[in-house]
């Protein structure tokens, strides 16, 4: 239902607004099509709002990428449209999806505006969150919380990094993972 609030912590709110039909552009791995999803309203205690939206691709994929933010500060613009999370299904646990928790960093104090995406640990999950406790946070939602090897047996290279698995019906863990590691890392101008 539009304006439920899904989920709130600290200083943000989450909150559902619109189903999302035709959207056009590209998908994760470039493909020019159309897409159907939900939109979300981020509404913080900081002075400014931020559009979300969870996509599904006519090209089977899906992501989490902030629409439009209404924000004077220009890294929290950068990152609309640019900074995307990838959502995947967990391909040996049918009904179950999962997302890389990689985290947003400015680039540079010299470039307070840029944005990149890395690889992060507990802590720095923690401290780009403002202190928001995302094991907390995903096991409250009931998702999992931990390494590609502890949830999904992976056994490559990138074992070692976070993720979360969750329902693949669920609508809320991926909002609210965008949001911990994309949109309050950006905020609270963390750089590791």
């Amino acid at each position: 239902m539009r304006g439920d609030v899904l989920w709130q912590a600290r200083d943000v709110i989450l909150s559902r607004e619109e189903d999302i039909s035709g959207f056009e552009g590209q998908s994760i791995a470039s493909v020019e099509c159309a897409a159907t999803g939900i939109s979300y309203s981020l509404l913080t205690n900081y002075g400014w709002t931020m559009k979300l939206a969870y996509l599904h691709w006519e090209s089977g994929e899906r992501e989490v990428r902030a629409l439009d933010c209404n924000s004077t500060e220009h890294r929290m613009h950068d990152m609309c449209n640019r900074l995307r999370m990838s959502v995947s299904d967990v391909e040996h646990l049918p009904g179950i999806a999962w997302m890389e928790l990689s985290q947003a960093r400015l680039v540079s104090r010299v470039d307070p505006v840029r944005t990149t995406k890395k690889k992060a640990t507990s802590i720095e999950l923690l401290e780009g969150a403002g202190g928001i406790v995302p094991g907390r946070e995903f096991e409250r939602l009931g998702a999992g919380f931990g390494t590609r090897q502890e949830l999904m047996g992976e056994s490559g290279r990138h074992r070692t990094y976070l993720c979360t698995t969750f329902p693949a019906n669920d609508t809320v863990v991926p909002a609210v993972a965008f949001v911990l590691t994309r949109v309050l890392p950006v905020w609270n101008r963390y750089s590791k």
